[in-house]
């Protein structure tokens, strides 16, 4: 078949897919029969590879990569439960592409993360996966010996192999020779952009439940869509954006409206550090909160001209606010006026 027709044939099906709404989109079975097609016309094949070789595509879950704090707990569940190749999900990923876009966001993901996560020599780098990412990346850190936050796991507060393996023997095999990996050729992505990030969605689905995606990861998934409309139209398009986020998530309701609002007025811009350096912050917490779309709505509202991080310190201190002086994040007037 004609490269081109291929191509074309692949993005109509996502793009019918994504047209059908996120509640009853099959996105997970659309993926499977794409990457099917992929394997079969040769764009695609299937490799055992070490996890060093193995890093976190840039369009992984909306952009967010992985959190590190959850990838530590991933870890100690499965030395808890023993390491079991049935329970690994799809393993779809992206040769590396020309540039430098995939080592940035790796290394910066990395920097964020308090030493939580393990850098990686790019140089042996062969593929950027969208699916059993925090699995990968667990295995990464523990071979990187990243700082751990299971004393049971480490010494001197790093993550140990050989306390980990002698502990929990089903961990020496995968730690050594990795994974087989569903290995897509670069090429795809450049024709079919929409690919990584439909592949990462789709990976994080199981049947008949979908994922409750954090407030966080949906600020940033909304921020990158007014991005795109920007980019294209010179206008962000709040409004459908939202609009086209309901038609997505119907279990969120009406919180597109109100995320957008935030996003429009304390993300920072097209480059949003304000947004980021709230992402960053919540990644590094034990305990994840949702951040009410009601209240963030609000905040967009406040009428300041200067110093948005007093902004983005309320917002930190919704996501950590101690039990028992908060409800979802806002704070408890009972309790409030009690302290004072």
């Amino acid at each position: 078949m004609d490269p081109r027709t291929f191509f074309s044939g692949v993005r109509t099906m996502i793009v019918q897919c994504m047209k059908k709404g996120e509640s009853q989109d099959e996105k997970r079975s659309v993926a499977e029969q794409v990457v099917k097609l992929l394997l079969e016309s040769g764009y695609a094949l299937k490799e055992v590879i070490k996890n060093h070789k193995v890093a976190v595509h840039w369009l992984n879950r909306d952009g967010t990569g992985v959190d590190a704090v959850e990838v530590h707990g991933l870890l100690s569940r499965i030395c808890a439960d023993g390491f079991a190749y049935g329970e690994l999900g799809a393993r779809w990923s992206f040769e590396v592409p020309k540039g430098d876009t995939a080592k940035i966001a790796y290394n910066n993901l990395v920097n964020a993360s308090d030493g939580l996560l393990a850098a990686l020599d790019w140089r042996d780098v062969e593929v950027l996966a969208v699916a059993t990412t925090h699995t990968v990346t667990a295995m990464n850190c523990v071979n990187g010996g990243a700082r751990g936050l299971d004393d049971n796991l480490s010494i001197d507060g790093r993550l140990n192999k050989d306390k980990i393996v002698q502990q929990f023997p089903s961990m020496a095999k995968p730690l050594e020779e990795g994974f087989e990996w569903v290995k897509i050729r670069a090429v795809v992505a450049e024709q079919v952009p929409e690919l990584p990030g439909f592949l990462s969605d789709a990976a994080n689905k199981s049947h008949g439940v979908h994922r409750l995606a954090p407030s966080m990861q949906c600020l940033l998934a909304l921020h990158n869509a007014g991005m795109q409309k920007q980019l294209s139209l010179k206008n962000p398009m709040w409004t459908t954006v939202a609009k086209q986020f309901h038609l997505r998530r119907p279990d969120l309701k009406d919180s597109g409206a109100d995320f957008c609002k935030f996003i429009d007025t304390w993300s920072g811009g097209v480059n949003p550090i304000h947004l980021e350096a709230i992402d960053e912050y919540n990644k590094m917490l034990s305990v994840k909160r949702t951040l009410p779309a009601k209240v963030l709505g609000q905040l967009a509202t406040v009428p300041l001209t200067a110093h948005p991080e007093y902004i983005v310190a309320v917002v930190k201190a919704m996501l950590s606010s101690p039990d028992g002086f908060h409800s979802n994040g806002v704070p408890s007037s009972r309790r409030w006026r009690s302290s004072r």
